[in-house]
């Protein structure tokens, strides 16, 4: 007797090859985004609603490119006057070009991370503990961001610091 979740798994599989390989259709929602490639070369960018393929030929690449926001992971720097200061940032983006991020950028969405941490990190860097606080500050960080994300496709809307401490580092030396 076959297993009901061998079963069940067996039509997911093969629902997803006929929409991945074997349909001549696609339709896109109106929070997503998408690209056709023809056998492995960018053809198109794909609109909302029904798009045409051509089967075993064509392949559809989407995204989706609502506004949407991520946390990023603690940045611990030293500012200009000499304070450790611990912040967790949240960015606000949305993917304006599909197209940019899913085919002319590698891991789009780890490069949003890393540029976002580092310019975070370099900026801060050259502020004092006072100037860190001030909202010019965020709106200069979401300026720089912003510019390093736009050939990624995305634009940034707004940098939130969900926490935002001076921290003490101790340092332990082993011989």
């Amino acid at each position: 007797m076959l297993d009901s979740n061998i079963l069940i798994s067996t039509i997911e599989w093969i629902g997803e090859k006929w929409n991945n390989y074997l349909s001549p259709v696609s339709i896109l929602r109106c929070y997503e985004g998408g690209v056709l490639l023809r056998l492995g070369k960018y053809k198109r960018d794909l609109k909302e609603g029904l798009n045409f393929k051509i089967p075993l030929i064509d392949e559809i690449h989407t995204c989706v490119k609502t506004i949407d926001t991520f946390p990023l992971s603690p940045i611990d720097i030293t500012t200009i006057d000499g304070k450790q200061v611990s912040v967790e940032p949240i960015v606000m983006f949305d993917i304006h070009d599909p197209k940019k991020y899913l085919i002319d950028t590698n891991d789009a969405a780890g490069n949003i991370r890393d540029v976002s941490r580092g310019t975070i990190a370099d900026y801060l860097t050259d502020c004092s503990w006072e100037e860190i606080k001030e909202k010019k500050t965020l709106t200069a960080i979401k300026n720089a961001i912003k510019k390093e994300c736009e050939p990624l496709g995305i634009t940034v809307y707004k940098v939130f610091f969900a926490r935002i401490v001076t921290t003490k580092v101790y340092t332990v030396f082993k011989e």
